[in-house]
């Protein structure tokens, strides 16, 4: 097994079901991004791979960590906090879950990451890890609907600060 989709999926996962955590100061943003780009090399050495093959799947992390960013700091409070992490766990997590329970149920087994990189993060992240992969533009259109979100979010936040 390579040690890359594997690293990349914990990232994806683990930072969405702890970003409200993880970024609740500002301090240690940087931080988490320096140890999530060592992650990636250190499973990119693991895997023998060239550092060359992992700059799309950084610049995917990096992407993905800066939405999770914005939207815990634009969480009101602990309620809205553990609604966004609920919605971004299931993002991730349940899509992934999905996808791979369709794929041995439905489909006998046989596993192709081409429809479901676009809708779900994880499943973008490893797809960009895979050399053989011809279209890398599918798997950013799952950072689509997070950025919505967010944005939605930041736009709500700025009404919600406004005198009416």
């Amino acid at each position: 097994m390579n040690a890359v989709p594997v690293m990349l999926a914990v990232q994806i996962c683990a930072s969405a079901v702890l970003h409200a955590w993880m970024f609740a100061g500002r301090r240690g943003v940087i931080a988490i991004w320096a140890l999530a780009m060592l992650m990636m090399q250190l499973a990119a050495c693991l895997a023998g791979q060239a550092w060359q093959t992992m700059l799309c799947p950084a610049g995917y992390v990096t992407v993905w960590l800066a939405l999770l960013f914005l939207a815990a700091f634009l969480y009101l409070g602990e309620k809205s906090a553990l609604v966004g992490v609920a919605l971004a766990g299931w993002l991730s997590i349940g899509g992934a879950v999905l996808w791979y329970l369709r794929a041995e149920f439905v489909h006998g087994g046989v596993i192709h990451l081409d429809g479901a990189s676009r809708w779900f993060p994880a499943l973008g992240a490893i797809s960009l890890s895979i050399p053989s992969s011809l279209n890398h533009l599918m798997p950013w259109l799952s950072l689509g609907v997070p950025m919505m979100g967010v944005i939605g979010l930041a736009m709500a936040r700025l009404m919600w600060k406004k005198p009416v």
